[in-house]
Order: C-alpha cells, then sequence, then structure tokens
C-alpha cells in the first residue's frame, strides 16, 4: 500500500499544535479549502477529532476500518492511521494526522475557533511542479526556547519525522500558517495561482501577514512574517516575554538539503533534511 505524508514546515506545525489551548469547553468549527463545514469536531485535551467517516468525506477521501485502524483513500493514495478512540462503536481520527496524511496543510484560527486545512498537494499540482525523486532523511532538529525547549524538544522530533521536501512546491505552499479563517486560503491559493502563472518570485500580503516565495530550478525558498499573536495564547507569550512581537517562518529547499526555522524574539526552533 503507497502512503504519502504531505509537506509540512516542522516549525509552522509545532507552533499552531500550541495554539490549541488544552481542555477548552467551546465546540470548534471546521473550514477545508476555505468553506466552513457543518461538522462539529470534538475537542479533547487540545486536539480536535472527527468521526473517520465524517472527516474522509470533509477530506474528499473514503475510509476503510479494520480493528483499530482506519485507511484513508484520495487520488488513489492510501494512508493508514489508529483510531485515538471508539464511541459506539465508531473510530474517531485525528484531524490534524489525518489532514497531514492526505497532503493537507493544517492550522488553527484561535479567534474564530476554527480547525483550517487547505489541500497543498492539489494546488502543488495545479501549479504544475512535480516532486522530486530523491528520498530525504531527516538529519535533526533543535529547540531554543528557554523554559520551553526540553518540552518542545520531542514535539518538534515527532512533527519532523513526517515532512517530506520532496515536494518542493507543496512544501513552499504549506509552510504559511493557517492561523486566520478569513484569509489563510486565499493566501495559499494566491501563491499557488502566481506558481501556477510561472512566476519565480511571489510578494504577497494579507492582513499582518507577509510572505515572499522564491522557486528555483533547485527548489525554492518561502519567508513569512506574521504577529507571534496567530501562533500562540497571548498568555503564554507575556510569560515568554515574546507579547507584541513578530514571528518568521522560513523554508529554504535545495536539490541536497532542506531546512526549516520558526522564531520570535530569542525562541527559535529549526529542522534539517538531507537527500539519502
Amino acid at each position: 500500500m503507497k502512503k504519502r505524508f504531505s509537506a509540512l514546515v516542522l516549525a509552522a506545525a509545532l507552533t499552531l499544535a500550541l495554539a490549541v489551548p488544552a481542555g477548552a469547553a467551546e465546540v470548534p468549527a471546521l473550514q477545508v479549502d476555505g468553506v466552513t463545514l457543518d461538522c462539529v469536531p470534538e475537542l479533547v485535551d487540545g486536539v480536535s477529532y472527527l468521526p473517520a467517516g465524517e472527516l474522509a468525506a470533509a477530506l474528499g477521501a473514503s475510509a476503510e476500518a479494520e480493528g483499530d485502524w482506519v485507511t484513508l483513500t484520495k487520488n488513489g493514495e492510501s494512508a493508514v492511521l489508529n483510531a485515538a478512540f471508539r464511541r459506539e462503536g465508531t473510530a474517531y481520527l485525528p484531524i490534524r494526522a489525518a489532514g497531514n496524511a492526505l497532503g493537507f496543510s493544517v492550522g488553527w484560527d484561535r479567534a474564530q475557533r476554527t480547525v483550517l486545512l487547505a489541500d497543498v498537494r492539489a494546488l502543488a499540482e495545479t501549479a504544475a511542479q512535480a516532486g522530486s525523486p530523491q528520498t530525504w532523511r531527516l538529519a535533526g532538529t533543535g529547540v531554543e526556547a528557554g523554559p520551553f525547549s526540553q518540552r518542545l524538544a520531542g514535539a518538534a522530533a515527532r512533527m519532523a519525522a513526517g515532512v517530506d521536501p520532496g515536494r518542493p512546491v507543496a512544501a513552499l505552499l504549506s509552510a504559511i500558517p493557517l492561523t486566520d479563517a478569513g484569509s489563510s486560503w486565499s493566501l495559499v491559493s494566491q501563491a499557488a495561482a502566481a506558481l501556477a502563472e510561472g512566476e519565480e518570485r511571489v510578494s504577497l500580503s494579507q492582513g499582518e501577514t507577509v510572505l515572499t516565495l522564491i522557486r528555483t530550478p533547485e527548489g525554492g525558498s518561502l519567508d513569512v512574517e506574521l504577529p507571534s499573536s496567530a501562533l500562540a495564547p497571548a498568555e503564554l507569550l507575556r510569560w515568554a516575554g515574546l507579547a507584541g512581537k513578530r514571528a518568521e517562518v522560513r523554508l529554504t529547499i535545495s536539490q541536497e538539503e532542506a531546512g526549516a526555522v520558526v522564531s520570535a524574539g530569542g525562541w527559535r526552533a529549526q529542522a534539517r533534511w538531507t537527500v539519502c
């Protein structure tokens, strides 16, 4: 069975994961490619879940359960996930893990309490960019976050395990943090449209988010600047001395190496990949 994992930037995904408040009581919403769906995710200890069949339908996929394992299939590609829990015989899957496995970039709009998904793989195909045939190996991760460092080191390694820099355009698009239900999809789709038109350099802004995307024959780079408040709760930012600071996300891809970095103030997380 062929499994593929979407190109996700470790640092952006890590900070977005932290933005979901654990144990929050309010019911979140789900938005896929700019459309808010009728699905009502269940939030458990800061992680959003949906029944496997309902989540598969939202992602344009099919789901087949066998024991505690669920196979999601879309466009001939499959991913197998372990059911997080069952309720009245129904298997529930984490939205982030399922979305990542099928090529979606996943984020969180804290203000609107909405889980955001964008099908970056489909957008990358629209941009007519084939993936690299090389196999990539995670060379290492690192976190410099003062009191957060030990807590985040394991999370950084787990996030990086699913990154595939072998799809350069998908990697560039998925590096755009999804933090605002009103603008994230617009920003990502505008970038994809510019790439599809053959542009090698794209500069876009939406609200307080500014991005510059450069495509080269060897890969490319993406730089994103946005308020740190879009990535983490206000109380966490105050405690870490990052309130009012700008955050920066940077992804670079070449034929032999790829790297991802997110930073805000004195906080920094990074990952590096090399071609096997």
